[in-house]
């Protein structure tokens, strides 16, 4: 029996995990001091993926484990010692965070939780999780690769969550007039990108505006252009939408029948601005243009 061979590889495996631990901490450096954003990476799991070669799940782990142990410090001798492992407090920092949005979590509840899955397997310790916190989502995203480069992924929603993806549905409704929830998801992820990396200038009022490049000068014109009125912000829009339930509000004025469309809506005054009307919640409605011959 070779035990200098078993020797070995347990001193190894100690060693690890105390750079594991020490790994950790050295995240928590960078995130603190922003030392990725200064290296042009836009995020920190950017930089660990790119700039240190983890996957993207590793990556992921490591940033849960090392948020967790930045709140909860003794558990870096634990991580050390073998009784938690990486899954395990990643699990926990997930359970934590998500169950933070809801209600508070004190120190000590978590200590209690961290407790209570030392030493236990990654099923187990999502269970532990899943009773102390029943409203938080552990696993609830399943990816299958597929042949020819194709994946498939499956997620659990609430009904709260449904209703967030018919909403969106019907705004995004004149670009994605197909109304699949996978294109409704591709055009929010290619809008959050390019408001993530589109360069941003300041303009002369000092607010941050994306900055535009265009070779053309704009017509001149002899008339004099008037004061732009102030463009509906996006807390005002999403109070008239709500106001009608994301639905269309043109009715038929001889039947009194209502077009409830949930696509393709705009806002609008009730009263033109012209005629006096003003720019509150109380003047706007949704409208549908291709409803007005048939309702207005």
């Amino acid at each position: 029996m070779n035990l200098s061979l078993h020797e070995k590889l347990s001193q190894a495996v100690k060693s690890e995990r105390k750079i594991t631990a020490e790994i950790l901490k050295l995240i928590n450096e960078v995130e603190s001091s922003r030392l990725h954003l200064q290296m042009g990476y836009g995020s920190l799991f950017e930089y660990l993926t790119k700039a240190q070669g983890y996957s993207e799940s590793s990556a992921q782990r490591r940033i849960g484990s090392a948020r967790l142990l930045k709140q909860t410090p003794t558990i870096q001798e634990k991580l050390e010692s073998g009784d938690l492992n990486l899954t395990q407090v990643a699990l926990a920092q997930s359970a934590f965070s998500q169950a933070q949005k809801i209600a508070y979590v004190d120190p000590g509840k978590k200590q209690e939780i961290l407790d209570q899955i030392q030493g236990e397997t990654q099923l187990n310790t999502r269970r532990i999780l899943q009773e102390a916190f029943p409203e938080v989502k552990l696993n609830s995203e399943k990816v299958v690769l597929k042949p020819k480069g194709k994946t498939i992924i499956s997620f659990e929603v609430t009904e709260e969550e449904l209703q967030l993806i018919e909403q969106a549905k019907a705004l995004l409704g004149h670009s994605c007039p197909g109304q699949k929830t996978k294109d409704v998801v591709l055009k929010l992820c290619q809008k959050f990108i390019q408001s993530r990396t589109n360069p941003r200038v300041k303009s002369s009022s000092g607010n941050e505006v994306a900055s535009v490049r265009s070779e053309q000068k704009p017509p001149e014109t002899s008339f004099k252009i008037s004061k732009a009125r102030k463009p509906i912000s996006a807390s005002l829009r999403r109070q008239v939408f709500n106001k009608a339930q994301y639905q269309c509000e043109y009715q038929n004025t001889k039947t009194e029948q209502r077009c409830g469309c949930k696509t393709f809506l705009e806002i609008e005054h009730i009263q033109p601005v012209a005629f006096g009307g003003t720019s509150d919640a109380e003047n706007f409605k949704n409208s549908l243009s291709a409803a007005q011959p048939a309702y207005g």
